[in-house]
């Protein structure tokens, strides 16, 4: 029986700040409701990030690689993610960033009762897993961390922001700034920010 990884992410290939992402953000979305870019108002404009900035919404859009497998093994089951960040991002005109956030990943699993056929008890999956395993057990990951980054280096280039060797697409207009981050098989992260 597949049970979600609660840490996934390979460092070689991608800045700490694009690993912290992966780990930490889930499918739906979270935010102020300030009007902040989100998944489906997101445009690259490019612009000037240097300043202090607070997040003020996190999105994912996309399949995770967890969810792709865990629904091709239990295709009657379900599975979701949310996700919430909180904290400071500061760039600085000298080419350096940092960063301080709390990341809050909450992980939702439904294993259909074929998918738990021959268990005696839903515990049997994870410790936390609930239910019959007759009629389907459902399960709840959560993980919190806190993040920090200091004197990394960052570039631009149009409307590509370098982040300590990974491109994000950004926009600044104002006090608002959304950067975007597209991962090779199909995951779509975006942060909104208001300067502080």
């Amino acid at each position: 029986i597949l049970v979600p990884r609660r840490e996934t992410c390979n460092i070689v290939h991608m800045s700490r700040l694009a690993c912290l992402v992966v780990l930490a953000l889930g499918l739906g979305c979270g935010g102020d409701g300030d009007g902040a870019a989100t998944c489906e108002t997101f445009s690259s404009c490019g612009g000037d990030p240097v300043g202090s900035w607070q997040v003020t919404a996190t999105c994912l859009t996309g399949i995770s690689e967890d969810e792709e497998v865990f629904l091709e093994q239990c295709p009657g089951g379900d599975f979701s993610i949310s996700a919430e960040t909180a904290g400071e991002f500061t760039i600085r005109q000298d080419g350096t960033f940092d960063y301080e956030l709390t990341l809050t990943n909450d992980i939702a699993v439904g294993y259909s009762p074929d998918c738990t056929a021959g268990l005696t008890s839903c515990e049997q999956i994870d410790d936390a897993c609930t239910g019959d395993p007759q009629t389907g057990c459902d399960c709840a990951f959560s993980k919190m961390s806190v993040n920090t980054q200091t004197n990394e280096e960052w570039t631009t280039s149009g409307s590509t922001l370098l982040l300590d060797g990974v491109d994000w697409a950004y926009c600044v207009q104002g006090n608002r700034m959304a950067l975007q981050f597209d991962e090779e098989g199909g995951l779509v992260y975006t942060f909104s920010f208001a300067r502080q």
